[in-house]
C-alpha cells in the first residue's frame, strides 16, 4: 500500500516553503554583506511575519545585525527600539547585536553590560557563511 498522494503532495509543499524561506534569508544576508541594510531589513520583516517559528532561529541574530546597523547608520530612528531583553542575553550574537545597538543610540553602559555578556556566552549562529 503506497502512501496517499494528498499526504505527499503536501510534505513536497511544505518542504518548498522552506526551501524558498531559507533561500530568502539567503538573500537577506549577501544583502546585509552588500551594505544594503534597509531591503535586507525589509526581507526579514517579511520572513518573520511569513513564518513566526522563524523569529526563534538565526533569523533573530541577522534580523537584530540589520537593526543595528541601520541605526548606526542613521537609517532607522533610535527611538522606540526595543531595550534588549532577557532572550537577548542567551547567546553571543544576540548580546553583541544588542550592544551595537545600544551603541547605536549612545547608550554605552549598557552597551558594556551586553559585550561583557556576549563575551561569556556561547555562540549559537549555526553557521550560515554564504
Amino acid at each position: 500500500m503506497g502512501a496517499d498522494p494528498a499526504i505527499l503532495r503536501l510534505k513536497q509543499c511544505v518542504e518548498l516553503k522552506y526551501s524558498l524561506l531559507e533561500m530568502t534569508d539567503l538573500f537577506g544576508i549577501k544583502l546585509y554583506r552588500a551594505e544594503n541594510f534597509t531591503a535586507s531589513a525589509g526581507l526579514y520583516d517579511e520572513l518573520s511575519s511569513a513564518d513566526p517559528a522563524l523569529e526563534q532561529s538565526d533569523l533573530r541574530i541577522n534580523r537584530g545585525a540589520v537593526e543595528a546597523q541601520l541605526m548606526w547608520s542613521g537609517q532607522r530612528a533610535t527611538a522606540g527600539f526595543r531595550k534588549p531583553g532577557r532572550e537577548d542575553l542567551e547567546a553571543f550574537e544576540l548580546a553583541y547585536n544588542a550592544a551595537c545597538a545600544s551603541i547605536a543610540r549612545g547608550e554605552l553602559r549598557q552597551a558594556e553590560v551586553l559585550l561583557k555578556r556576549a563575551k561569556g556566552a556561547p555562540a549559537s549562529y549555526k553557521g550560515k557563511s554564504y
